[in-house]
């Protein structure tokens, strides 16, 4: 019986923080605002495509404010060395606002009525940020502004590399019965891929059969043979046209920043000689999934 193992290769590439500070040069005299906060942070892990909130919730601190005052903040536009992330992906949920709310526009975070001459602290203001399959793993810094004086805000966000490859079923199993010649494998396999790097290869390779508790006895890997998309027009190399050694590393497929998609459907099979003694064979397929930034 030959098991299927995972193996992957992912490379990471170095991110650059970089701080974007802007001035509004709408902002309004009156308010004397301070979040309890400098920084918000996002940290990205997992599958993509999915709503991360914040690390932390924030309060605001109204130092002093005329009658009818109100602090709203509006998002800018998320750098980093590897793309941006649009204002509109960020979101607030504030006691003034009606569940969470898209910042590329100003929202109202706090506000009141009365003039403000004794500090006062309200929140909690809790931010959420909508990732895609498209967002690059790396570093994205930018700001929450305020047109109404409120001090700024620094946005971080950080997106962790993805990959995931699922193999169904997880093992590879011949049953050579009567005379040596060329056996089908008792299934195929699925193979389902994901990542959020620029570029992926997916590609395996057969370890050697040995022979279970006796090493010696051996099926060379140039006896498994694999059928896939990528061999269909591959020549007769001894078990069929479309079907080839597994000797050598075979690449299954390729791709970039892809949400999770089925590879055609792997077939596999093995040549049996007359000089293969009886007994239980037993040795690796090995998948290997290259990833570039």
């Amino acid at each position: 019986m030959a098991t299927a193992q995972l193996k992957r290769a992912i490379f990471f590439a170095p991110a650059i923080t970089v701080i974007i500070l802007l001035v509004d040069s709408n902002v309004m005299a009156g308010v004397k605002a301070y979040p309890s906060e400098n920084v918000i942070t996002f940290h990205a892990t997992g599958q993509p495509g999915g709503l991360i909130d914040a690390e932390k919730a924030i309060d605001i601190n109204v130092k002093s404010a005329p009658k009818d005052w109100a602090v709203r903040y509006q998002a800018l536009t998320l750098k980093g060395s590897e793309g941006e992330i649009s204002p509109d992906r960020i979101s607030v949920n504030s006691p003034y606002t009606i569940e969470y709310e898209k910042m590329d526009s100003p929202r109202v975070v706090v506000k009141g009525d009365n003039e403000v001459t004794t500090p006062i602290k309200t929140g909690p203001v809790q931010f959420r940020l909508q990732t895609t399959w498209k967002d690059k793993p790396g570093t994205y810094t930018g700001l929450l502004v305020s047109p109404d004086g409120a001090q700024s805000i620094n946005v971080k966000l950080i997106i962790n590399p993805f990959t995931s490859m699922i193999l169904d079923p997880a093992s590879v199993y011949f049953e050579a019965l009567g005379f040596p010649r060329v056996f089908d494998a008792a299934s195929e396999i699925d193979v389902k891929v994901s990542s959020n790097y620029a570029g992926w290869t997916v590609s395996c390779m057969a370890t050697p059969l040995s022979l279970t508790d006796k090493g010696s006895d051996a099926i060379s890997n140039e006896r498994i043979f694999i059928s896939s998309a990528n061999t269909k027009n591959y020549r007769d190399e001894g078990a069929g046209g479309g079907f080839k050694k597994m000797n050598k590393s075979v690449i299954l497929g390729s791709g970039n920043q892809t949400p999770p998609v089925d590879l055609d459907r792997l077939r596999f099979r093995l040549l049996t000689t007359w000089t293969d003694k009886p007994g239980v064979y037993d040795g690796d397929i090995i998948f290997t999934f290259m990833v570039s930034p």
